[in-house]
């Protein structure tokens, strides 16, 4: 963007000097009749047609250095505007990255205290098998505590892949976000 910019400029210049020309060119055309008024018959004809062509390239090339200016200072307000909208995704990027890691630090408390009710569902599992020698409920008792465990174990596979897709996710913003800042440069 900025290239395109420093660019646009140069084109501005080199317009410039074309208008420079044209200018040159109009003063030539002056130069012409001036001359042809001087010149008497003879010469007279020649420095009218003369002039009139130089007037004629002059004029055309005014016209066509106010067109490229037009155009040009579209690009420029186009490119200006891009840029504003790029720096204002890069912005957006950085919010989403920063959600981005406090869910895989949110998704990482979750799978720590999941781990952590998992461990004592195992314990009350261990304690009510221990009580099912005792009474005869007990084996139904245990029965939906192991079936608890094994849903606690599933959704902790669940959770962990989902933290690690939050990692992945983090990592490949981090990446974009070089790469946005690169562009920025």
């Amino acid at each position: 963007m900025y290239n395109l910019a420093n660019q646009s400029q140069q084109i501005t210049q080199s317009l410039r000097e074309i208008e420079d020309i044209s200018e040159q060119t109009k003063l030539l055309a002056l130069d012409a009749s001036i001359e042809a008024a001087r010149a008497g018959e003879h010469g007279k004809g020649f420095f009218v047609v003369v002039a009139g062509k130089i007037r004629k390239l002059a004029s055309n090339s005014q016209t066509s250095t106010i067109d490229i200016q037009r155009v040009l200072q579209n690009i420029d307000f186009q490119v200006h505007e891009m840029a504003e909208k790029m720096e204002s995704g890069l912005n957006e990027i950085h919010k989403g990255n920063a959600t981005i890691i406090i869910n895989a630090d949110l998704f990482h408390v979750i799978l720590n205290t999941m781990k952590k009710v998992e461990d004592e569902m195992a314990l009350i599992s261990n304690a009510s098998q221990a009580v099912a020698s005792y009474a005869s409920h007990a084996s139904e008792t245990n029965t939906i505590f192991k079936s608890i465990l094994e849903s606690n174990h599933v959704s902790l596979e669940r959770i962990s892949v989902i933290a690690n897709v939050a990692k992945d996710q983090d990592a490949s913003t981090e990446s974009l976000n070089q790469i946005m800042n690169e562009l920025h440069r």
